[in-house]
């Protein structure tokens, strides 16, 4: 049995063959470290962004709060720095950008045109990729913090549901009567081209996030004519001069008026052998 088996020689491979498979080892490599580059040069390109644009926000945030209105409320105005976003849980941090075109998106969270601004009324939309910012979200849990971080303020939002929706469901950004926050992010996470649905994660702000406290600058004043402007300071009563005749040693007796509730001064009632003179200084404004 073994005479019969034959060991065959392998072919050389014609020149042209040879050739051509060169040139496509050289062109798939080629390919390779295109998309290589191309990848490093997007994410190292978001993450240099995202550091200058946080410096920024920081050092616009150090500024001081931003103008009020004569309601005492402040009005959020669009900007192309919207603020950042935390996930605390999460590790999640990324600064908001107005706008989501794919150029917003390639290097941070997009706020959704349309939809309210962080300080305002209404339904605040936001997007991002799920393969990049928004890729944490799929272990997001309801009661979850979630903090937008503005020139307005800082706001804090607990998750309260997530949902998966077609992309042609914009029923989610509709306007709200409370102060809601809607994540938006495609769907499977794992999808390999375009997903075909997308996830959605709702939040509500918390109670004490309906106005938030902002640290006023050193020498801030309050602009006259608000609802509640500030009353000028009470000033002391001055002190109480005595004619010459009480110096003699005569003694004198004196009771201040009592001040009424109208905060009106009445004149004092002064009990004394030898009359006396009392001057009070009455604040401006009553």
């Amino acid at each position: 049995m073994g005479d019969e088996l034959s060991v065959f020689p392998v072919k050389p491979l014609p020149r042209r063959r040879r050739l051509a498979l060169v040139v496509l080892e050289r062109v798939l490599l080629v390919v390779a470290l295109a998309t290589l580059g191309y990848v490093a040069a997007t994410l190292g390109g978001a993450t240099l962004y995202q550091k200058y644009e946080s410096r920024q926000l920081d050092e616009i945030l150090r500024s001081g709060p931003p103008a009020e209105t004569a309601s005492g409320t402040v009005v959020p105005r669009p900007r192309r720095i919207i603020g950042r976003i935390e996930i605390p849980r999460l590790g999640v941090s990324t600064i908001i950008k107005e706008g989501d075109d794919a150029r917003t998106l390639d290097l941070a969270v997009g706020h959704i045109r349309g939809t309210a601004l962080p300080g305002g009324r209404g339904n605040i939309g936001l997007a991002g990729h799920r393969d990049t910012f928004f890729r944490r979200l799929q272990h997001i849990e309801s009661g979850d913090v979630i903090r937008l971080v503005a020139p307005e303020g800082t706001f804090t939002y607990l998750v309260e549901r997530t949902r998966i929706v077609s992309p042609k469901d914009v029923s989610v950004l509709d306007a709200t009567a409370e102060p809601t926050l809607t994540l938006v992010t495609c769907y499977p996470f794992s999808y390999v081209g375009a997903a075909p649905e997308r996830f959605i994660v709702r939040a509500r702000l918390t109670p004490e996030s309906l106005s938030p406290v902002r640290v006023q600058p050193a020498g801030w004043v309050k602009p006259a004519g608000t609802a509640k402007a500030a009353k000028p300071p009470q000033r002391k009563p001055s002190v109480r001069q005595v004619s010459p005749k009480v110096a003699s040693g005569k003694k004198q007796v004196a009771t201040a008026g009592e001040r009424p509730r109208d905060g009106a001064a009445t004149p004092p009632v002064v009990r004394a052998r030898q009359p006396i003179v009392w001057w009070h200084t009455i604040p401006r404004g009553h």
